[in-house]
């Protein structure tokens, strides 16, 4: 599982997928996107992989 952060909104949208495909568009503006891998620890934190 990949959790995939947005960085070019204003409040930072978050996906979690199950297979590898890519998304070029922010779903909440339509805009292109780009996307980091983010992990999350134990402890909820979250973490850039």
């Amino acid at each position: 599982m990949r959790i995939m952060r947005c960085e070019l909104c204003k409040k930072p949208c978050m996906l979690t997928l199950l297979d590898d495909i890519e998304i070029l568009h922010c779903p909440a503006t339509g805009r292109p996107a780009e996307w980091r891998q983010v992990n999350s620890t134990k402890d909820g934190r979250l973490t850039e992989g």
